[in-house]
């Protein structure tokens, strides 16, 4: 039996307006075009990663696509690296770190 998502959303406690939709992005990387697709709230916390590591968002993402698995999904890979990103502890933040967890047998 399908429910109409307001429904099931209301029974999650969150209000079907603030639905997250996925956003399709370009960028350029070692000369390229490519592209990726990640909800608001990710591309936010990417964005954040570049600043505080002074680098362009295209130098991240070029970091995390060249680390990830071959066969991977890139967008797969920047969800992935996000979510490492925020578990870390305090001080200990791979976003400022070389070494690029991008997958789940990494973790």
């Amino acid at each position: 039996m399908h429910q109409e998502p307001e429904r099931e959303a209301g029974r999650a406690g969150i209000d079907a307006s603030d639905t997250v939709y996925v956003i399709k992005r370009s960028v350029t990387i070692r000369g390229h075009r490519t592209s990726f697709s990640l909800e608001q709230p990710f591309f936010e916390a990417l964005a954040e990663i570049a600043v505080r590591r002074e680098i362009s968002l295209a130098a991240l993402v070029a970091e995390v696509d060249r680390a990830r698995p071959k066969g991977a999904n890139l967008s797969s890979a920047l969800r992935v690296f996000v979510l490492d990103a925020v578990r870390q502890p305090e001080g200990d933040d791979p976003a400022s770190s070389r070494t690029l967890r991008t997958s789940p047998e990494q973790l």
